[in-house]
């Protein structure tokens, strides 16, 4: 028997399956439970934290979006706490400006300062009918702006797995004053998840339903070296101009 996690966030599917009970790898039982060590800690937080983050991007952003970096002059760079004040402002006046358009503002915010100089990295939606980039160029007095359209993949993994790796020796440091790694919009969708329990011994074996296709590479299996379960993930994504079928993997 085994759980089967689905996140759905647009066109694509990420799938979760992991074993309950006394099940290891084939020919093996399964290892005893143990207390994780802390570079299983610091690595599983890492993992889940581009999981959360690429779940996110690709729940709520798409082609055409922006992902911004804003940097600093040298003169203008402000401690990490002074940066905040700054980005409120910066939000705050991007935001008025999307409300006079009468559209709606979502943005993503990751803020890195211990490998390099202090820089933001925020992805923010570009509406039909609105570009934001001239407000942005605008607003952002203090320093140039730079800006990069998300590309029609619909599929922005690597720029999650990117931004956490940027932030990966903030968030080791005991001194940060930042408490997550991101922030966001509170109007963000979350992905829809669907949780079923499968009554095997073994996996199912993987069928690609009609309208997806199985992303390359993204096929992972292993045992849980902390619980001893066996694990299985994958992403499938939809074709283009095609509605998906049932998974029954």
């Amino acid at each position: 028997m085994y759980i089967k996690k689905e996140y759905h966030c647009r066109d694509l599917i990420e799938i979760e399956l992991h074993h309950q009970g006394n099940y290891g790898a084939p020919g093996k039982k399964r290892e005893k439970k143990r207390k994780a060590t802390p570079e299983e800690i610091r690595a599983g937080n890492e993992r889940n934290a581009r999981k959360r983050l690429r779940r996110l991007i690709n729940t709520n952003f798409g082609p055409g979006d922006i992902h911004l970096v804003l940097t600093y002059q040298k003169e203008l760079r402000p401690t990490p706490e002074e940066s905040k004040r700054i980005l409120r402002n910066f939000k705050d006046a991007l935001g008025r400006r999307f409300k006079k358009q009468g559209k709606e503002f979502k943005w993503i915010l990751v803020t890195e300062y211990k490998n390099k100089a202090i820089h933001h990295h925020m992805i923010v939606n570009s509406p039909e009918g609105y570009d934001p980039s001239k407000d942005i160029a605008s607003l952002w007095k203090r320093g140039r702006p730079r800006s990069t359209r998300l590309d029609d993949s619909g599929n922005y993994s690597q720029l999650a797995d990117y931004l956490v790796k940027e932030t990966e020796k903030t968030f080791r440091e005991e001194d940060t004053p930042q408490k997550a790694r991101y922030s966001h919009s509170r109007n963000l969708k979350e992905p829809s998840v669907k949780k079923k329990t499968v009554r095997a011994k073994k996996w199912r074996k993987l069928k690609v339903p009609k309208g997806f296709f199985l992303i390359p590479g993204s096929l992972y299996e292993g045992v849980n070296p902390v619980t001893g379960h066996l694990y299985r993930e994958y992403v499938l994504q939809r074709l283009p101009g095609r509605k998906g079928g049932k998974d029954d993997s």
